[in-house]
């Protein structure tokens, strides 16, 4: 069934809103958090150096060379051409997930009922409210406000597009969807899912072409980057840490948990929930534990209604438990974007049936209360873009919302040393220290806090335990200090 028109103008709104909106609070401001050492400190970014982008991993122009060996070419070859246009870079994330509200918008409206005494207004209804819950979800922030977000919408949009495409154009499918893992890893996923959907749609030949293909990206990133070495858990990075088998799966429930947590309750964010924010014991009968527990078993439950899109979309969290359990990153919120896609998707798509029971009136005061919650999380949202506005905001609200993350107050000691405020960096610094006395960044920090004071001594103790750990930066601050004499 075709949309009303004012079906269309109401998405329309929605999409005007949800680019006019975020634009306002962080299209004027400079890079923030990842995109600061992605966009603005990427030496092969900055100098366009488009065949090292190809050759080599995602971090490797960067000062964190020696992080995890990732391969996101599509990201940095795009990066190249924009990098010095924050403004148009920060638009581009923007539109990208205005375009996935609007995608959630087409998928629900074709699992809305077409009978009942409520279905008219709920195929008016319902989609944009579904598509206004996303586009203006507190969580959804970090994606639409850096260039970095563009890594995970990107994929998303191929994604689903892909999976859409099968039944009719199997091969634009396919090609839509090899396309996915040049933005980021994610991508194998979604290129995953439509090859499986294809296969069993009886398209044998196109499914084993997207087979192919990821197979295919997966050597361009060994042949770029190297085998991924074994990395050993970090106590602070990692909030996994030491965990046996059994505890290492229980933790990653945790995690599921936890995103559903932020899909339904988004309070308390952060920029960074490394250990100090999200809390992780690593055994069973825990809050979080029980949540992903209780959604797992649900979906089990309702396995039947499970669409391919949702299926798909829910299943993108599961490499980054891997890269969390694996190669000590910390999780970041836009790592669950696909997934509270999918988790809007399905409960809206299980939740239409039961409305399209009720009365007209019961029907009404039900959307009311959705759209009630759409405008409460828009304020959230408004009032989190003004967090993401500038790198010193950020830290300090994320700090103060949790003193006990050293990341943030990490984070928030290097916005310090831009200024030059040396004893405020100290004291963050010291703080990061006395947290996770295991975090060699935190004493890197500490050290140049305390030359910046003129205790040159603390200070080169501070950066000899940071090089000993491994931090290069720490290294060459050494040995610039002993070119000059300073002891």
């Amino acid at each position: 069934m075709k949309p009303h028109p004012a079906e269309l103008l109401l998405l329309a709104v929605l999409a005007v809103l949800a680019v006019l909106v975020p634009f306002a609070r962080v299209g004027g401001s400079g890079y923030v958090y990842d995109d600061s050492a992605v966009l603005e400190d990427n030496r092969f970014v900055t100098g366009g150096e488009f065949r090292r982008i190809w050759r080599t991993s995602y971090w490797a122009g960067t000062a964190d060379a020696n992080q995890e060996r990732l391969y996101r070419p599509f990201f940095l070859t795009l990066a190249a051409v924009t990098h010095s246009a924050p403004r148009f870079v920060h638009l581009l994330a923007i539109l990208a997930h205005t375009a996935a509200g609007c995608l959630l918008w087409l998928v629900l409206r074709t699992r809305l009922p077409g009978a009942g005494a409520g279905a008219g207004l709920l195929r008016a209804s319902l989609p944009a409210l579904g598509a206004g819950l996303f586009l203006f979800h507190p969580a959804s922030v970090e994606v639409a406000a850096q260039g970095v977000g563009l890594m995970e919408t990107l994929p998303l949009l191929l994604g689903v597009c892909a999976i859409l495409l099968v039944p009719q154009r199997p091969g634009l499918a396919v090609i839509l969807a090899a396309l996915a893992p040049g933005w980021k890893e994610i991508g194998h996923v979604w290129l995953a899912g439509a090859s499986v959907f294809l296969m069993q749609r009886r398209r044998i030949a196109w499914g084993i072409a997207g087979a192919a293909a990821s197979a295919g990206w997966l050597l361009a990133r060994q042949a770029s980057t190297g085998q991924i070495p074994a990395a050993a858990p970090h106590p602070l990075a990692n909030p996994l840490v030491a965990m046996g088998c059994a505890d290492g799966v229980w933790s990653r429930i945790a995690l599921v948990g936890h995103q559903v947590r932020l899909t339904l309750w988004p309070s308390g964010l952060s920029s960074d929930y490394s250990r100090g924010t999200l809390p992780l014991p690593g055994y069973p009968l825990q809050p979080w534990v029980l949540l992903g527990l209780g959604l797992l078993c649900f979906l089990a439950w309702q396995w039947r209604r499970l669409g391919a899109v949702e299926a798909v979309a829910l299943a993108t969290v599961l490499p980054t438990l891997d890269l969390t359990g694996g190669l000590g990153m910390v999780f970041a919120e836009r790592f669950g974007y696909g997934f509270r896609f999918g988790l809007l998707l399905f409960l809206l798509s299980l939740v239409a049936p039961a409305l399209e029971r009720m009365t007209t009136p019961r029907v009404r005061a039900a959307l009311a209360a959705l759209a009630a919650v759409a405008i409460l999380c828009g304020a959230l949202s408004w009032r989190r873009y003004g967090d993401w506005s500038s790198r010193e905001r950020l830290f300090r609200t994320d700090a103060l919302a949790h003193p006990a993350n050293a990341k943030l107050r990490y984070n928030r000691g290097l916005t310090h040393v831009e200024s030059r405020r040396w004893a405020e960096a100290r004291e963050e610094f010291a703080a990061a220290v006395r947290l996770a006395p295991d975090y060699p960044q935190a004493y890197f920090g500490l050290g140049i806090a305390d030359v910046g004071l003129g205790d040159f001594t603390a200070g080169r103790r501070s950066l000899a335990i940071a090089a000993a750990a491994g931090v290069q930066q720490a290294a060459e601050q050494l040995r610039r200090m002993d070119l000059m004499g300073i002891r």
